[in-house]
């Protein structure tokens, strides 16, 4: 809180995390949330079809028997001759 009526809120993120696209889009969806919540309203946002959590039970499940096989072979293969220290 800088006054009695003024806050900030401060974003500290490395940006490996996010790109321009994403730190716009948390812009726009922060500043939907400040409005509707500061007049009373409810979330103003879609509810999400998927979950990060979907995405990650899906990807665990395709990640798994032959598939995990094929992208270790692959990756094996792609980086054998890449120096130890990258």
């Amino acid at each position: 809180r800088v006054t009695e009526h003024e806050a900030v809120l401060w974003i500290t993120q490395h940006h490996i995390v996010s790109d321009g696209w994403s730190l716009a889009l948390l812009a726009q969806e922060l500043n939907a949330l400040y409005i509707a919540f500061s007049q009373g309203q409810a979330d103003p946002l879609p509810v999400l079809s998927l979950q990060y959590h979907d995405y990650a039970a899906w990807q665990r499940q395709w990640l798994s028997g032959e598939q995990l096989q094929h992208q270790r072979r692959y990756w094996q293969t792609t980086l054998a001759q890449a120096p130890a220290l990258l």
